[in-house]
């Protein structure tokens, strides 16, 4: 595993919910004091008994989140994708990781750290206010996403998510592929495009292309 000190000079942490809505400067300093790792395949980040200390952003390759039973079979929870990002729900808790984070094929992963972010908190109380409202934010948005998944109906829960990501990002227009979208919500590539075709036909959105959905009918949509 290889460490470079290079993320000044990149914008990994656009990438990163809860730090969207800092300033320039803000964005700046915290890439100052973060890392990229290079690692090897099959190369093991974090075991299940070590505490949360980092946000990570995947800037190449892929991140495997698993673990594995009493018996030894595998249970894969998720896998990080370029972009994806992990730890920013947990980086102020004290839980431990409870799975194994392990690169699939050669990666690179940034590394925010628990250790410099608190002291440029403590330092900084209107940026530590801002982070505290974008948490705020984040949690309720992973709520609403929790919610969503006890709609049994794939095209009703896509709804519901179509909804609830105009309203987070205060757009009409929602640019992610149907990869990210059936990630997100529990259902495959193949019934995410099979509904959404569904929910156009009912002239409730208009598909641009592979990865840009216009949301026409919020209010038809809406779930809760």
């Amino acid at each position: 595993m290889e460490n470079n000190k290079i993320c000044h000079h990149d914008m990994c942490i656009e990438n990163i919910e809860i730090f969207k809505d800092l300033s320039l400067e803000s964005k700046m300093d915290i890439m100052y004091f973060s890392n990229h790792k290079k690692l090897k395949d099959k190369t093991i980040l974090y075991s299940p008994d070590d505490k949360v200390d980092s946000i990570l952003v995947v800037k190449k390759g892929k991140l495997k989140l698993s673990n594995y039973d009493e018996n030894g079979k595998e249970y894969i929870y998720k896998i990080l994708n370029e972009n994806d990002t992990f730890g920013e729900e947990l980086i102020f808790t004290d839980e431990n990781y409870n799975m194994y984070i392990e690169s699939i094929g050669d990666a690179v992963v940034c590394q925010i750290t628990k250790d410099s972010l608190v002291p440029y908190i403590m330092e900084k109380p209107k940026f530590a206010k801002k982070l505290i409202e974008n948490l705020g934010k984040k949690l309720k948005e992973s709520m609403t996403i929790k919610s969503l998944l006890f709609i049994k109906d794939p095209k009703e829960r896509l709804e519901g998510y179509l909804v609830n990501k105009c309203e987070e990002t205060g757009s009409d227009t929602i640019r992610l592929s149907r990869e990210t979208i059936g990630r997100e919500i529990n259902l495959s590539r193949e019934t995410v495009s099979k509904k959404l075709k569904e929910i156009e036909q009912d002239k409730n959105v208009e598909l641009v292309g592979y990865k840009e959905i216009i949301v026409k009918n919020k209010e038809k949509m809406k779930k809760f």
